[in-house]
């Protein structure tokens, strides 16, 4: 009468005596495998989305309407009042950050590789403004994450 042949585990480490498991002798023993996520390579966990162009060319709207307005209501104010130097400061400031967040919205569009760094100079412009922190941090990490600006 032959014995029947030993039962092994699913993953063939360990055979059935009986009573219990017992680890078979001639097998190393394998760790067990690292979840995916902690075997994937640091630039997948980070990849950022692709919808993030759009996102910024939305922001970056925002603000050339809103500096677009401010460059309108000042330049009507002053014309219609004296100018004093602060009125020209204040003026190029606006102009500036109008002009900019224009040549932004047409680089990211374009999708030319300066592009990236408009929006950038774009965002934190607009955030020494207190409303547009609201606007600008948002351009900022779009630019910094956005994959298709080259």
């Amino acid at each position: 009468m032959q014995q029947p042949p030993p039962q092994l585990s699913p993953d063939g480490l360990y055979w059935w005596d009986g009573a219990r498991w017992v680890p078979r002798p001639a097998v190393p023993v394998v760790p067990p495998p690292l979840p995916v996520y902690a075997s994937a390579a640091p630039s997948s966990l980070f990849k950022p989305s692709p919808g993030l162009r759009i996102v910024l060319l939305v922001c970056l709207a925002l603000m050339t309407a809103g500096t677009g307005t401010l460059v309108l209501t000042y330049l009507t104010v002053l014309f219609s009042s004296g100018r004093t130097g602060l009125d020209f400061i204040l003026e190029f400031a606006f102009i500036a950050m109008f002009g900019m967040s224009v040549a932004a919205i047409v680089g990211v569009s374009m999708r030319t590789v300066w592009s990236r760094w408009v929006a950038l100079a774009c965002g934190i412009l607009i955030c020494f403004t207190v409303a547009g922190m609201l606007v600008g941090i948002p351009i900022v990490v779009t630019a910094a994450r956005a994959p298709d600006l080259s």
